[in-house]
């Protein structure tokens, strides 16, 4: 890049370049049974991570983001198999991604948000009152959730 194009590019901007880490996925859900092969109800999702931040200027790394990202979404289910100890599922869920980011570099706060979702293509419950679910699906809870669950 020539002197006369260098002068235009702003200083003092930053990029993430890279993950350095972040926390697993947590997740509440709740459903209510309309039918029994259709369940409708909501999801919160819960993220954390750090990354790395760095010059556009110098390419060095000059401190870190730490951003939360929370996804509130609806969510459907349709259920398969519903015996008593072992049930089927898929499901679909659609909300938003919510993620304030602090930077150390940076005096401010940043707030983003985007589309959220979460696709199960096949779930299993075994248990009654109190069950065990995996969930192999795609979206803001990653390929592979499993956890527990209680009916009230």
């Amino acid at each position: 890049m020539d002197a006369k194009n260098e002068s235009y590019r702003p200083s003092g901007l930053l990029y993430c370049s890279r993950d350095m880490y972040g926390l697993p996925a947590f997740s509440f859900s709740y459903y209510r049974a309309l039918r029994h092969w259709l369940h409708l109800g909501f999801s919160m999702s819960y993220y954390a991570r750090t990354l790395q931040v760095s010059s556009v200027d110098t390419k060095e790394p000059v401190g870190n983001q730490f951003c939360h990202l929370i996804s509130p979404m609806a969510a459907i289910r349709f259920q398969y198999l519903d015996r008593p100890i072992v049930g089927l599922y898929s499901g679909l869920a659609l909300g938003v991604t919510i993620s304030p980011c602090f930077t150390v570099a940076q005096p401010k706060t940043q707030c983003f948000v985007a589309p959220a979702f979460q696709l199960t293509a096949l779930g299993l419950r075994v248990g009654n009152r109190v069950y065990w679910t995996t969930e192999l699906g795609f979206g803001d809870k990653g390929f592979v959730c499993t956890g527990i669950g209680a009916r009230f």
